[in-house]
């Protein structure tokens, strides 16, 4: 049993290995700067997310000082966060 236990755990840590390489290889790195009159710019983050977000808050600065983006998660993530499924019954087998 030990040799199975030892190989599932070694593909599940090559998974992470790729998973993390594929996240590092898509993610912008900050802080991002905008130059000369370019207005916009596309990024991509990755973060831990908790359960049923309400708001993403993003904070930025520009000529004109600091400022806070606020995304309204709520439409965004829309049915994506699942109730959880009800416990099964508990069967006795005596």
């Amino acid at each position: 049993m030990a040799p199975a236990l030892v190989l599932a755990g070694t593909v599940v840590a090559v998974q992470d290995h790729e998973v993390d390489h594929e996240i590092k290889s898509k993610s912008t790195p900050l802080p991002l700067s905008l130059a000369g009159d370019q207005r916009e710019r596309r990024l991509g983050a990755f973060f831990p997310l908790a359960p049923a977000p309400d708001r993403m808050l993003v904070n930025y600065g520009d000529e004109g000082g600091q400022h806070t983006l606020m995304i309204d998660m709520k439409t965004v993530l829309s049915g994506l966060h699942l109730p959880p499924k009800p416990p099964s019954p508990h069967v006795d087998a005596h």
